[in-house]
């Protein structure tokens, strides 16, 4: 079996009812499971700290960014896409699902502390459907007066996500745990500079390619910002670094590796 992440064991109060009812399955099919297959080196841990399995029945097969996630220069045809969600400015961006877990609610607060203190020009581009428990991240954005500098995309299909990543200033991923994170790899392999948490598996997959904040404070997610906002130079050194950080993740690879612990536990 492939485990993804335990978030439904280890933040319970971010899951419905029936996600945390995850933990009392999981306990069972790990224990009829000849070979666990975790996505990051975390996971692998977190397996065998919370489920007691032993490491050498856990193998870690790294995921990757799509190839449809590239940098793309033609602002013709980026442009195009930008109208369709209502951008008309620079842009902040973060894409995944709005759920607790996400920690969307520091990044607006971090994002309203930057324009109230620093005037910054850009709007917040939130890209992702809702997921559950997402209503403070909507109450926050009232509260705060932000709705006329927040954009909430909803759901977005796989050929518009590469564009919004090209067009943004900087993507901002503050979340609370990933099994992995695709998104800062995404952005990444587009060109786009990336800050992130550094906790669960993000170091693992952005490395010195990204800044890494404290999700649990709004000081230093708003610093790094900033930071990274007003320095060109420390954007571009961090573009050129994450283009070749999303370079050594390969979906072939994971295929590769995948399909031989298959063929191990079947004995072929």
């Amino acid at each position: 079996m492939t485990i993804y992440d335990l978030t439904f064991m280890l933040l319970p109060g971010f899951h419905t009812r029936e996600t945390q009812s995850f933990s009392k399955a999981i306990r069972r099919y790990v224990e009829r499971s000849d070979c666990i297959i975790a996505i990051s080196e975390q996971t692998k841990r977190d397996i065998v700290e919370h489920l007691g399995i032993p490491a050498d029945r856990i193998r870690v097969t790294l995921l990757a960014a799509d190839e449809r996630y590239r940098v793309i220069d033609d602002r013709g045809v980026i442009e195009p896409v930008l109208t369709k969600y209502g951008i008309a400015s620079e842009y902040i961006l973060y894409a995944g699902t709005l759920e607790p877990r996400k920690n969307v609610p520091a990044l607006v607060r971090a994002f309203h502390a930057l324009k109230r203190e620093r005037h910054i020009p850009h709007r917040l581009v939130l890209a992702g459907k809702k997921g559950w428990l997402y209503d403070e991240i909507f109450a926050e954005v009232s509260t705060l007066g932000l709705d006329a500098d927040v954009i909430f995309t909803g759901y977005v299909p796989d050929e518009d996500l590469p564009l919004l990543y090209n067009g943004a200033s900087l993507f901002v991923y503050p979340s609370l745990y990933e099994g992995f994170g695709l998104p800062p790899l995404e952005a990444m392999a587009c060109g786009c500079p990336v800050i992130t948490s550094d906790i669960s598996s993000l170091p693992e997959v952005v490395g010195d390619a990204g800044v890494m904040i404290n999700p649990r404070s709004c000081d230093d997610l708003a610093g790094a910002i900033a930071r990274v906002l007003e320095d060109s130079n420390l954007a571009g050194i961090m573009r050129a670094k994450g283009l070749a950080r999303a370079a050594t993740f390969s979906w072939d690879r994971c295929a590769r590796e995948t399909v031989a612990i298959y063929r191990d536990v079947s004995g072929k």
